[in-house]
C-alpha cells in the first residue's frame, strides 16, 4: 500500500487557454495513465469529459487523476480557467497541498492568473509556476518571470535556461545538474536526452547557476557559508534548498515548458514530488464547532477518519462524492457519521478516478483524493467522521449570484420533477442557487456563461422539454454600515410567548444571510442552531423592497425569553425575521451584484531571438 509520504497532491491553475489541461494530458501521457495525448481544441482530452467542455473546448468542472512517477502517486486537480467557475477552483484548493500556476509565457499574467494566485496564497499553498507555450514565436522564459513576479508581487526565481536551437525550442538547461536537456522533434518528443551544456553557452549559463546558489545560500547558514567557502552548491544542496524555500513559501521556483510539444513536462514532474509537500507535512487543517465556535486542528496521525467532501458529481449515472482524506485510513464498507446531521451511513464503494474512469479500490489512506459512493446523500462541504463528534472542516464562502435565469416546466405535472433536478445541480455545483417563489423556479448563479451551461445540464438530464428563461442579472438587498436594533416580539400578541432580542446587522462578504456564533442561543435544538449558523434558515427570507437578503452578517447581542413561552424555535426565528426586516428598513440598500473587472496586458518582445534565454545555431 502507498504510504502518505509518498503522495502529492496538487492542482493546476491557469488563466483560460495558458494551456493548464494540455499540461494535465502531458503529464497523464509521460506518466503511462494514457497512452495517448488528448487535445483540448479536438475534444480527445481525457480530463475534460463533460460533453460541454469537449464542444466548448474549456474546463468547465474540477477534473482529478491519479498517476504514478518515481515510486509516488501524483493526485492532481485540474481546475476551470474561466472567471464564471471560480467557485469550483476554490472547493479544490481545500483539498490540496500545492499549486502548479501555469503562465502563457506569451500572454503573461493575465485577469485569472492574479485571482487564483491570490487565492492560492489565502490557502497558504506552496506553488510552482510553469512558464508553457514555450514553442510560440517570441515567447521567452526569464524576461516572463521577471515580468510576472513583478506584477504578481511574488518571488519568482528560474530553476532553468530556456534551450532553442534556429529558434525552436527544443530543451532546458538544468540550472542545478548543469546539464542540457534536449528532446527530439523527429521522434515525436517522446524522450529526452541529456547532454552537456554547449560550450558557447557556459558562460551563460554558470552566471544563472551562480544566481540560483545565491539565493539558496540565503535560507540558511550552512548553505551560505559552504557557498562561500565553494562558491558552488551541490544538486542535493540546491534541491534540498529549493524544496525549504516551497514549503515555507520564501520564494517559488519558476519552470519553462511547451506541454504541447512534451517538452518540458518531465521537469515539471520531478518538480511536484521534489518540491511540494507530502500531505503529511502540508497546513494544518482546522475541524470547526458550529455550536461552541470552537476550533481544534486535525491531527494527520490520529486514528480517527476524518474525510471532507469537496465534490459530488454524477457519473455513469451513480451519484458519487470526491473526498480528501484527512487522518486515519477509510475502507469499503466503513461506518461514517455525516458531522452536519449526525447520521450514520455506510461507504458502500471506494475508487481512484482519472476523469470519469472510476476504479474500485479497497482501501486508502491518510492523505489521499479518492471517490466514494454511499447510501445517503451528500453535498460539496461535507465532513465525514469515523466517530459521532462535532467539529467540521469550514467549507469555502460562497460568492453571491450575478445572474438568475428563470426555468418552467411544460406542465404542472413535471413542475416536482424539474425543482428534484434542480436540486441536484445545486448540490452538485454550490455557487448555483435555487429560488422557488410565487410559482417561480429560478437557478442563479456566477455568471452568462455559468447558467447557460446549466440549462444545457438540465436539458441532458430532464426526460421532457424545459423552457428557459433570459439570464437576468440579480438584484439583492443588503445593508449599509453596521447597526443594532433591540425589539420585543411575540406570537399573535400573546404576552406569555414573548422574546426580547437585540441583533447587530453589518454587511458581509458572502452569500445570503449569516448568524455568527452566540453563546445566548446555547439553549436551542442543535438541528436549528445548525441551519441558522449555517444561513439555511434564512432560505426565501425577502427584505423590505421584496428582493432576497443577500451579503448580510448578524450577531444576537442580547436575547431575554419569557419563563413560560412555548414554541420557541419558530419564536425565535419570527423575532430574528422582525428584528433584520426593520432593521434593512431603516439601513438597507437593494442593489446589483459589483463587478470587477480587469484588463489583460499583453507584452509583446519585439526580438527574433528570446533575450537572456540560451541559443545555438545549427550549421
Amino acid at each position: 500500500m502507498m504510504k502518505t509520504e509518498s503522495l502529492r497532491n496538487f492542482g493546476i491553475l491557469a488563466h483560460i487557454d495558458a494551456g493548464k489541461t494540455t499540461l494535465s494530458e502531458c503529464i497523464l501521457y509521460l506518466t503511462g495513465a494514457e497512452s495517448r495525448m488528448g487535445a483540448v481544441d479536438i475534444g480527445t482530452a481525457a480530463m475534460d469529459w463533460h460533453s460541454e467542455e469537449r464542444e466548448r473546448g474549456i474546463t468547465i468542472s474540477a477534473a482529478v487523476a491519479h498517476c504514478p512517477w518515481r515510486d509516488h502517486r501524483l493526485q492532481f486537480v485540474d481546475t476551470p480557467g474561466h472567471v464564471d467557475f471560480a467557485a469550483e477552483v476554490r472547493r479544490s484548493l481545500q483539498v490540496l497541498d500545492g499549486a502548479v500556476v501555469v503562465i502563457d509565457a506569451l500572454e503573461g499574467v493575465q485577469a485569472q492568473t492574479y485571482s487564483v494566485v491570490r487565492q492560492a496564497q489565502d490557502h497558504q499553498l506552496p506553488l510552482l509556476f510553469v512558464f508553457n507555450k514555450m514553442d510560440r514565436e517570441c515567447a521567452e522564459f526569464r524576461s516572463s518571470c521577471v515580468l510576472a513576479a513583478r506584477q504578481l508581487d511574488v518571488d519568482i526565481v528560474p530553476l532553468q535556461l530556456a534551450y532553442f536551437d534556429d529558434n525552436h525550442f527544443c530543451g532546458i538547461i538544468d540550472l542545478l545538474s548543469m546539464k542540457l536537456v534536449e528532446w527530439n522533434p523527429l521522434d515525436d518528443c517522446a524522450d529526452c536526452t541529456v547532454l552537456p551544456i554547449p560550450e558557447s553557452l557556459v558562460e551563460r549559463a554558470d552566471d544563472a547557476h551562480h544566481q540560483l546558489c545565491s539565493k539558496v545560500a540565503e535560507l540558511s547558514e550552512l548553505y551560505e557559508n559552504h557557498y562561500l567557502e565553494h562558491s558552488t552548491l551541490s544538486t542535493q544542496m540546491l534541491q534540498d534548498g529549493i524544496a525549504q524555500a516551497v514549503k515555507q513559501r520564501k520564494w517559488y521556483p519558476a519552470l519553462a515548458c511547451s506541454a504541447l510539444q512534451r517538452v518540458g513536462g518531465q521537469q515539471v514532474l520531478d518538480a511536484v514530488i521534489d518540491y511540494f509537500p507530502s500531505p503529511a507535512e502540508g497546513i494544518p487543517v482546522n475541524l470547526h464547532d458550529s455550536q461552541t465556535g470552537k476550533d481544534a486542528v486535525i491531527d494527520p496521525d490520529d486514528d480517527e477518519s476524518i474525510v471532507y467532501v469537496f465534490k459530488v458529481e454524477r457519473i455513469a449515472k451513480r451519484d458519487v462524492s470526491y473526498v480528501r482524506l484527512f487522518c486515519g485510513g477509510l475502507a469499503s464498507g466503513q461506518q461514517l457519521y455525516l458531522e452536519r446531521t449526525g447520521e450514520q451511513f455506510t461507504v458502500e464503494d471506494c475508487f481512484t478516478i482519472l476523469a470519469d474512469d472510476l476504479q474500485s479500490k479497497a482501501t486508502f489512506v491518510n492523505g489521499s483524493l479518492f471517490v466514494i459512493k454511499t447510501d445517503i446523500e451528500l453535498q460539496s462541504g461535507d465532513t465525514l467522521r469515523s466517530t459521532m463528534q462535532r467539529g467540521a472542516v469550514e467549507p469555502e464562502s460562497l460568492s453571491s449570484p450575478v445572474m438568475s435565469m428563470r426555468v418552467e416546466p411544460p406542465s404542472d405535472e413535471q413542475r416536482d420533477e424539474l425543482i428534484a433536478h434542480c436540486k441536484w445541480l445545486c448540490r452538485s455545483d454550490p455557487s448555483l442557487a435555487l429560488q422557488c417563489d410565487d410559482g417561480q423556479i429560478v437557478l442563479q448563479g456566477q455568471g452568462q456563461l455559468h447558467l447557460e451551461i446549466t440549462a444545457k445540464q438540465l436539458g441532458d438530464i430532464c426526460d421532457f422539454a424545459v423552457h428557459i428563461g433570459g439570464v437576468m442579472i440579480e438584484q439583492y438587498e443588503s445593508i449599509r454600515g453596521s447597526h443594532s436594533l433591540q425589539i420585543d416580539y411575540s406570537h399573535f400578541d400573546d404576552t406569555h410567548n414573548h422574546i426580547t432580542i437585540e441583533v447587530e446587522l453589518s454587511p458581509a462578504d458572502h452569500h445570503g444571510v449569516i448568524l455568527r456564533f452566540s453563546p445566548l442561543l446555547s439553549q436551542f435544538d442543535e438541528l436549528l442552531l445548525d441551519s441558522i449558523y449555517s444561513g439555511t434558515a434564512f432560505d426565501g427570507w425577502v427584505g423590505p423592497d421584496g428582493f432576497r437578503l443577500r451579503a448580510l452578517s448578524a450577531r444576537v447581542t442580547k436575547l431575554t425569553i419569557a419563563e413560560n413561552a412555548h414554541d420557541t424555535d419558530d419564536l425565535l426565528l419570527a423575532a430574528l425575521h422582525s428584528c433584520i426586516t426593520q432593521l434593512l428598513s431603516k439601513h438597507g440598500v437593494t442593489q446589483k451584484p459589483f463587478f470587477r473587472t480587469m484588463k489583460d496586458a499583453v507584452v509583446m518582445y519585439q526580438s527574433n531571438r528570446r533575450q537572456g534565454d540560451a541559443h545555438v545555431k545549427t550549421r
